[in-house]
């Protein structure tokens, strides 16, 4: 059986030594990380999109019910979308960007 990998037939001497290069530059660079000597100074900034979205994931009792009956719907086979409607809300949705 003969297999044709186009990556693999690229790799001649140099491409296997760019290889290895690579391997240990990723090495090093995971170990800076574990011993907590970068020379960068990492730093990270949450916006407050997550208490948006968490503020939003507690539903009010009105939507757990549309929920579910939606639920209860699909499951029936009496959900039909309305492809009109779904395409006119996307383009909308898109234009406010």
């Amino acid at each position: 059986m003969k297999i044709n990998d186009a990556n693999i037939a690229g790799l001649g001497s140099q491409g296997i030594a760019k290889t290895q290069e690579a391997e240990q530059g990723a090495r090093v660079r995971q170990s800076r990380i574990g011993d907590g000597s970068s020379s960068s100074a990492d730093k990270v900034q949450l916006s407050n999109l997550s208490e948006t979205l968490r503020a939003s994931d507690s539903e009010s009792p009105e939507r757990a019910a549309h929920l579910e009956r939606l639920s209860a719907d699909v499951q029936a086979g009496r959900y039909r979308v309305d492809s009109a409607e779904l395409s006119k809300s996307i383009i909308q949705d898109s234009i406010k960007g």
